[in-house]
């Protein structure tokens, strides 16, 4: 080869040496254009948009509660809410705006934290440790204070600029336009704790949501309980927002549904007042008495009324409570206790129906039966049973012996009968068994039978005697309010025992839906035994010799039963069942007092100003009532 032609081949290779080195670096940065546009283009583009895009939920407001005849007794109102994120990327006093946004540090979160405190004068300490155990568990903003007043709003935005993360929400806050009313039906709410996340999050809640924790608003929480929603906005350099994000649509929350309660206002209304007014009712003075009451429609179960004391506030839950306030709740009188449907009574003389009806069904006892005499007391072995009456009744028959409670009669009413088949029956009545009432954790009542007292005195530690105080209600037996006022309604009625409902229906307009009432059980008792109990129970209160006459109502025929609850830790307590009108019984009203006494005086009273809001002679009363009838 010649000389020339070497160099023109080494000339040509380097040529190509020098175009691979030229093209290489502009395939390899075409390639990536390539990869970084069309490849990856959509997600970093969406990687972009979310960078300056933050989305934010739309909590859904709960449905709406009402009592059948219109009264709302639960809705919502628009509150501000102070949140922080503490994984939010800000910018900080100092830092480099062009720089890109970083973390805060602790210390920087925990100084915001205790401006954020002063601010709205609340406890720091309490603020650092929400944040501590919700940060680890959810990646929402965190709500620091609800229900927060229009000045703590101002001052809290003027300051934004020096609080990085905070913000400014507005939120449904569930409202109790009548306070205490009906506290304990309706219940309260409360944060979902760690114990409902997993469960509760795979139904659509998250950290923080509010949920029913008792009453109506715990047990159809997931009617009233809606969908949340979700907008974008678009955030500055700051994560200050700007404004809606306007490639995103929003999602509109969807609000729980609106339900309506069996409850009739003017009765609920007329049982609070009469319980707060208890004692000038007994000519006393003094606090509310502690005790509960609850009105029934014995012909379908439905709740007419239900309250209980002491009483609680559930508008206090929604904005969060502090810990020594829920310590306050929860404190010897336990207000949070629904005592119509969790504490179980000794029901007292209001059991001697169950004594009567069990003697008549068992052939035992007739409505001709009478005893010996009573003197004030009856011997039995080396004890003498008094009877309430220390000069003594002398000698009844089975109708006279209940309307005047004869305590002499009962107990040889229950001697006859026996432990075993008085026990028998009352169970197969059904009187210590829950009676399913829509609302959670109701309790049941209790009738001792030969292997409770084998178990708990040996078989040769109790005998016949406990008989005796069986029959008049007293000794082991207990009842809750709700157990007492449901088997009084299969008494008066048919026999038949309904499930007592506070749901009336759900939904609005053409899409409610009525619920229907559902049979608990047919008393084992004849129509001749249950004629012969609602007569007597009619003498309790309409007759001269009475003990329930301060229950009556004019122009309706009342019937009922006292009670005077013996009280291990203290003073008797008084109860009172009663229903009207006499010739078709519409309502049933229980009411225990504890420890208030005499049943006839103290409860009485009490029952007689619910029947009394109940058969209002008022036109406007009249009228709701009508349009009740109408539309049942």
């Amino acid at each position: 080869m010649s000389e020339r032609s070497f160099l023109e081949s080494r000339r040509r290779g380097r040529a190509r040496v020098f175009a691979l080195a030229t093209l290489l670096p502009l395939f390899l940065v075409f390639a990536r254009a390539f990869q970084l546009q069309v490849i990856e283009g959509p997600l970093l583009r969406q990687l972009s948009e979310e960078n300056r895009m933050r989305p934010e939920i739309i909590p859904a407001p709960r449905g709406r509660i009402l009592t059948r005849d219109g009264e709302v007794l639960a809705d919502n109102a628009p509150a501000f809410a102070i949140s922080l994120d503490p994984f939010e990327t800000v910018y900080l006093r100092g830092d480099d705006r062009h720089a890109p946004g970083r973390r805060r540090r602790p210390t920087e979160l925990a100084a915001t934290v205790q401006r954020v405190a002063a601010l709205t004068s609340s406890d720091a300490l309490e603020m650092e440790k929400r944040i501590a155990y919700e940060r680890t568990r959810s990646y929402r903003p965190i709500k620091l204070v609800r229900n927060a007043d229009p000045i703590t709003v101002a001052r809290i935005e003027e300051g934004l600029a020096e609080l990085p993360g905070v913000l400014v929400e507005v939120e449904p806050l569930r409202r109790y336009p009548h306070g205490t009313a009906a506290a304990h039906l309706l219940g309260y709410l409360g944060e979902i704790t760690e114990a409902e996340r997993e469960d509760l999050t795979a139904r659509g809640y998250r950290l923080g949501d509010q949920v029913g924790r008792s009453g109506v608003e715990r047990r159809y929480e997931d009617i009233l309980h809606g969908r949340d929603g979700m907008h974008f906005v678009e955030v500055d350099a700051l994560g200050r927002t700007t404004r809606l994000f306007p490639q995103r649509r929003p999602l509109p929350p969807e609000p729980g549904t609106e339900v309506e309660l069996t409850i009739l206002w003017r009765v609920q209304e007329a049982a609070e007042r009469a319980l707060d007014a208890a004692p000038s009712l007994m000519g006393e003075d003094g606090p509310p008495p502690v005790g509960a009451l609850v009105a029934l429609d014995p012909r379908d179960g439905s709740v007419l009324a239900l309250a209980s004391r002491p009483v609680f506030d559930p508008n206090e839950f929604n904005a969060g409570i502090s810990h020594a306030r829920w310590q306050a709740v929860h404190g010897a009188e336990s207000p949070l206790l629904n005592r119509a449907i969790q504490s179980s009574y000794p029901p007292g003389s209001t059991f001697k129906m169950v004594t009567m009806l069990a003697g008549l069904e068992s052939g035992l006892i007739d409505e001709h039966s009478r005893f010996s005499s009573c003197t004030g007391a009856y011997r039995f072995g080396s004890r003498a049973f008094r009877c309430w009456k220390p000069e003594g009744h002398g000698v009844l028959d089975l109708r006279a012996a209940l309307v005047r409670s004869c305590d002499v009669f009962f107990y040889q009413a229950g001697l006859r009968l026996g432990m075993e088949r008085l026990t028998a029956f009352a169970k197969s009545a059904g009187v210590d068994k829950p009676t399913g009432i829509d609302l959670p954790q109701e309790r049941s009542g209790f009738i001792p039978s030969r292997e409770w007292y084998d178990k708990n005195y040996g078989p040769r530690g109790w005998g016949e005697g406990v008989a005796l105080n069986l029959a008049i209600g007293q000794g082991e037996i207990l009842m809750t309010p709700i157990e007492l006022a449901a088997f009084i309604g299969g008494v008066v009625t048919d026999g038949i025992v309904w499930q007592p409902r506070t749901l009336w229906r759900f939904g609005e307009g053409d899409d409610a839906v009525e619920t229907a009432p559902r049979q608990a059980r047919r008393l084992p008792v004849s129509a001749h035994s249950r004629a012969l109990v609602k007569d007597a129970m009619e003498g309790v209160v309409m007759e001269a010799g009475g003990t329930g006459g301060r229950a009556r109502v004019d122009d309706v025929r009342v019937g009922g039963k006292t009670g005077t609850a013996q009280n291990p830790h203290g003073e008797d307590h008084a109860v009172f069942v009663a229903f009207a009108p006499v010739e078709s019984p519409e309502i049933v009203v229980a009411c225990v007092l504890e420890e208030r006494g005499h049943g006839g005086s103290m409860a009485a009273p009490v029952v007689g100003e619910v029947l009394r809001a109940y058969f209002a002679p008022d036109s406007t009363a009249a009228g709701a009532k009508v349009s009740l009838e109408a539309r049942r």
